[in-house]
């Protein structure tokens, strides 16, 4: 029954992002796109109302927590009443194939075949010390310094562990990583929605589902990072509503920021691809203001407060000469075992469609994986953390072939509620 209301906690979470429905982009796309991208803001609302329980004092409890996220449900429901919900106009053999996919993943994550170490170490811990604290205290995120790897990482994936814990009472260990499963299919529900391609959101599930595999995501940070990268990029790229696009891609990024070190390249990386393709300056800084307070507020606080240890590492010296040595174990490392065919396949579908209509996912895949480079030769050798951690690094620009291989294919869907802005 743990692990049962555990996962419950987060199928919840479309729940209390309902009030995106709304929003003219979100609207006209099909249920499983809408319930995919209500859950992404689900993801960073629970967060941020945990937080600001324990900000004012209140301590976490059912009664504390329930009250404050049935209101947001409540006001959510209200506002996506009377919305007509669009049938789904896909294929039912494409449908049949990413259930099938998706099958195989809950295989992997019920037997653990699919499962991050991270879950184990640090991201379950915290969440279990978060609640049992009753909230976030400066003594309690101290005491994580000599406890838990990555002492000093954005609170977002511990709090959502936290308000499964409190739902269930105990950590579902089973539930978090079906949760893992919840996040990378909705990222393909994201993509099918705002493209429309389904042979594009075939490839993104058995890629997606594949890389994880290897990589040893599930549980991780990194599927609920995917799933708001997913949605600012199609946000950006296939919606055509600018308020859409900026509240959606806003709170993505902020989202991504929140949840670890690698968000917060990614969301720079976003704007500058804005600013490169699209070349509004207006629109950029208010999508990637935001990001930047999360960012920039959790480092604050993290350095005033003698908490920092990973961001030490931006001090570290550049060794240029270890760059050979970074691009081709990247290189081996980012093969997945597989001679690179799911970036091949993307790349393909990208070639053999139109390049320039996927220019913003292209530039935001070509800035991440150079911010990797960058952050990998900060080692003499990084050859062991190439190993350790680019498995689920690569995955971010891997993500951003994905979408761009989808808006290459198809420029205009035949359905007139969706669209694709050159």
């Amino acid at each position: 029954m743990t692990d049962v209301l555990g996962f419950a906690a987060y199928l919840l979470l479309p729940l209390f992002g309902l009030a995106v429905w709304r929003l003219e982009g979100v609207r006209r796309l099909d249920l499983a796109g809408r319930i995919a991208i209500a859950a992404a803001v689900g993801a960073v609302v629970v967060p941020v109302v945990l937080a600001l329980l324990s900000i004012v004092g209140i301590e976490w409890s059912r009664t504390s927590i329930f009250a404050a996220l049935a209101i947001i449900a409540i006001a959510g429901i209200a506002l996506a009443q009377n919305i007509n919900v669009l049938n789904s106009r896909r294929s039912r053999a494409s449908t049949i194939a990413i259930v099938l996919i998706a099958a195989v993943a809950i295989y992997g994550l019920l037997t653990a075949r699919m499962s991050s170490g991270d879950l184990h170490f640090f991201w379950g811990p915290k969440a279990i010390l978060y609640f049992e604290n009753g909230g976030l205290t400066l003594a309690v995120l101290k005491s994580t310094l000599h406890q838990y790897m990555n002492p000093d990482y954005p609170l977002l994936v511990p709090l959502l562990h936290a308000w499964s814990i409190t739902v269930s009472h105990h950590f579902a260990w089973w539930g978090a990583l079906l949760a893992s499963g919840i996040f990378l299919f909705g990222s393909v529900a994201v993509i099918r929605s705002t493209s429309g391609d389904d042979a594009a959101s075939i490839f993104a599930a058995a890629a997606l589902t594949y890389t994880a595999a290897k990589g040893c995501v599930p549980g991780g940070a990194e599927p609920v990072l995917l799933l708001f990268e997913t949605v600012a990029l199609c946000a950006l790229t296939f919606i055509e509503d600018k308020r859409t696009q900026t509240i959606l891609t806003a709170v993505a990024l902020a989202g991504a920021a929140a949840t670890k070190i690698e968000g917060t390249t990614f969301a720079i990386a976003v704007i500058l691809a804005m600013l490169i393709v699209k070349r509004d300056i207006k629109r950029a800084a208010i999508i990637g203001t935001p990001a930047a307070v999360v960012f920039f507020g959790w480092l604050a606080f993290v350095t005033s407060n003698d908490l920092s240890v990973v961001y030490h590492a931006g001090a570290m010296p550049i060794y240029l000469e270890a760059l050979p040595r970074t691009l081709i174990e990247m290189g081996r490392v980012g093969a997945y075992g597989l001679y690179w065919l799911p970036w091949l396949g993307a790349i393909a579908m990208i070639l053999l469609g139109n390049p320039r209509r996927a220019a913003l996912p292209i530039a935001a895949a070509i800035l991440t994986t150079g911010a990797t480079v960058f952050f990998y030769i900060h080692v003499p050798d990084p050859t062991a953390w190439i190993v350790a951690s680019g498995p689920r690094v690569f995955m971010t620009p891997l993500c951003c072939l994905l979408v761009a291989a989808a808006a290459s294919r198809r420029p205009v869907l035949e359905s007139p509620t969706h669209g694709v802005v050159p």
